[in-house]
């Protein structure tokens, strides 16, 4: 008995540890604009500071938290930036389909998205 009871409560705990890595928070989407890298990344002074909505594939993802992965969506890669959102993205995400929330940050040549919200598809 008591060992189910167990099962049950780390099942609980490793669902709501995944839920908690794929959104951080509610957060109104409506008012984020959808683009993709080759937007970004041509027109840079367009979308700075700019609310953006961008989905592709996790690649060269950080362990720790607070850290980045770098995502693709198949016209380019840009760097998401996780530190404000404070939410660790394993290495086993790398190629997994996310969709990314945040604000397009242009600083010198090395432009990236803060992000404010992540959503694994």
């Amino acid at each position: 008995m008591i060992r189910k009871q167990l099962k049950l409560i780390l099942l609980l705990i490793l669902v709501l540890t995944i839920t908690g890595c794929a959104q951080v928070e509610d957060l109104d989407t409506a008012s984020y604009k959808v683009v993709n890298t080759n937007d970004l990344l041509r027109s840079p002074d367009s979308y700075k500071g700019k609310k953006i909505a961008i989905s592709g594939k996790v690649t060269n993802a950080c362990a720790g938290d607070g850290c980045y992965f770098d995502l693709n969506d198949g016209r380019g890669t840009i760097n998401i930036d996780l530190k404000q959102i404070a939410i660790k993205v394993f290495p086993n995400k790398n190629g997994a389909p996310v969709r990314v929330y945040g604000e397009f940050i242009s600083i010198g040549s090395k432009p990236y998205i803060s992000a404010h919200k992540i959503v694994f598809q």
